[in-house]
């Protein structure tokens, strides 16, 4: 860009107007451009935030691939079993709070709930839940951020009122506030697309720039020359020639006649000049850090951190994706378990039950089983390791040798 502004001056000073039958620098012609500044709405996060959702692909490709991530592990009741001490998952569906999971709302799923709760997070930095009683029935409900209202308390995390909409009182104990953690506010979160704002902005304005130059041959405006002062009238006349005539993808090759003493000269930049692709490269990979993903999620396959693809996403899963799954099922059971059942029952979801995880569990099996065939542990520690219960049997309790698996008291 720095290159283009030099050049531009460079013709100004060249074609600028002079009199007296000298060359005349008419102007140059438009051929589209413009598009979204989002460093103009710097100040209003949550503009900023919808604009490069809506214009940037990497940005609505983070925040899409984090939201199907969670959208995709289900929530489940877990209850702590007192004599394994240990928390199993509760295998009955028409338990309340398992159903109330399943189907938060009258309009929503849980797979859609968890989607679009962790969307208004990654966008906003911040999701309300809210928990509305409708009779006999209680139902999850987000809302707006844009709409809510909190008035917070002096300390960290204190909640005096909160109002939806215009007047919508709600009681504070009624929604759980879900946040990226930001130390300058004392209970909203911070988007993460605030630090990456300028990389989000020459996502869009590359894009646009690039699909511009398509449009004109990959090639700058031009400029006329005329050897004679024009009237005004002259001039717009000339330019609305050229916008009807010889602008577009149609018109690419189409030649322009001129009168006399009327030359028209292109500008030019070289292909470096003009070259976006490592500068929407480094955007992508600064997006993609400031939403934990790893750029090969998203197919930079030359900004590469992880030797396959399978490392990446599993490193995806393990660093993002299930710590943002405890935080919000530890929000969720303050929310919906009263506080003297919390320490037997929570929202939990099972790692077992997530694909991206097969591989890391089917190690864990591994490691397990030649524990037991080598003797370093026992059958019982084998199944508490791959999250197993064991069989009633002393026989578990015995460390076994390799080959025969013989009792070594027994050798």
């Amino acid at each position: 860009m720095r290159m283009l502004s030099n050049a531009l001056s460079k013709m100004r000073m060249l074609f600028s107007g002079l009199a007296g039958g000298q060359p005349t620098w008419l102007g140059t012609i438009s051929y589209g451009g413009g598009g979204i500044d989002l460093l103009r709405y710097a100040n209003n996060e949550y503009t900023v935030a919808e604009l490069a959702y809506r214009h940037n692909p990497d940005v609505y490709a983070c925040v899409s691939i984090l939201s199907s991530a969670t959208r995709g592990i289900p929530w489940v009741v877990k209850v702590y079993d007192s004599d394994q001490r240990k928390w199993r998952v509760l295998h009955e569906p028409e338990h309340p709070l398992a159903r109330l999971l399943a189907r938060p709302n009258s309009h929503m799923n849980g797979s859609r709930f968890r989607e679009a709760l962790v969307t208004y997070m990654a966008l906003y930095g911040v999701a309300y839940v809210y928990a509305q009683r409708v009779g006999s029935v209680r139902q999850l409900w987000l809302l707006d951020p844009k709409t809510v209202k909190v008035e917070y308390g002096e300390r960290l995390g204190e909640i005096t009122s909160i109002t939806y909409g215009e007047s919508t009182s709600i009681p504070p104990s009624d929604v759980a506030i879900l946040t990226y953690f930001t130390p300058d506010a004392k209970g909203l979160g911070m988007s993460p697309i605030m630090p990456v704002i300028v990389s989000a902005a020459i996502g869009i304005q590359g894009r646009r720039w690039n699909d511009t130059l398509l449009k004109n041959e990959g090639r700058l405006p031009g400029a006329f020359y005329c050897e004679t002062q024009l009237s005004r009238e002259a001039r717009e006349a000339l330019e609305r020639f050229y916008q009807e005539q010889h602008s577009g993808a149609l018109r690419v090759a189409k030649p322009l006649i001129l009168g006399s003493g009327i030359r028209y000269e292109r500008f030019s930049v070289t292909p470096t000049d003009m070259d976006f692709a490592t500068l929407l490269s480094m955007s992508t990979v600064d997006i993609c850090r400031a939403f934990c993903i790893p750029p090969e999620i998203l197919g930079k396959t030359e900004q590469r951190s992880y030797q396959s693809y399978r490392q990446a996403r599993l490193s995806f899963y393990q660093e993002t994706v299930l710590p943002l799954m405890d935080y919000i099922s530890d929000e969720l059971t303050a929310l919906l378990v009263p506080e003297r059942q919390q320490s037997t029952v929570k929202i939990d979801y099972d790692r077992n039950e997530i694909e991206a995880l097969a591989d890391e569990r089917a190690d864990l099996w591994k490691r397990a089983t030649q524990g037991v065939y080598h003797g370093f542990i026992t059958p019982k520690q084998a199944a508490e390791l791959v999250g197993m219960s064991p069989p009633d049997n002393p026989a578990v309790d015995e460390v076994y040798m390799t080959k025969n698996l013989t009792r070594i008291e027994n050798v």
